[in-house]
């Protein structure tokens, strides 16, 4: 079982954000699966890919990591410091939620008598 979920939002991440995180993470967790939960898990918000780059360029540079590049997703994972570590990006959830908004409306708009 998971003894400590540490949720750090970074530069002024949304805080709203930072609980709905939390409340997935803890989720996901309970559901459990074939492998044991972590005893320690850290999930990182970023306000933006520009500054998740910038991390990620430092980490590597500070720990002589060699990997691609990371920014293009919604989220990213590693385990360079010993235990694993969640990296989120504010930018690109707001992008993802808003599209699936407009998708959804522009769905209903075109079917209204379901």
């Amino acid at each position: 079982m998971l003894s400590r979920l540490e949720i750090d939002p970074r530069n002024g991440t949304n805080p709203a954000l930072a609980a709905r995180i939390r409340r997935w993470a803890a989720e996901a967790l309970e559901r459990g699966g074939k492998l044991p939960a972590p005893p320690r898990l850290c999930i990182t918000t970023r306000k933006s890919s520009e500054e998740l780059a910038a991390f990620y360029k430092q980490e590597k540079k500070e720990l002589n990591v060699v990997t691609g590049e990371e920014t293009d997703f919604l989220a990213t994972h590693e385990a360079w410091r010993g235990f694993p570590r969640i990296h989120v990006c504010e930018e690109k959830v707001k992008t993802v939620v808003f599209t699936a908004k407009a998708q959804s409306t522009q769905r209903k708009a075109s079917f209204p008598f379901r």
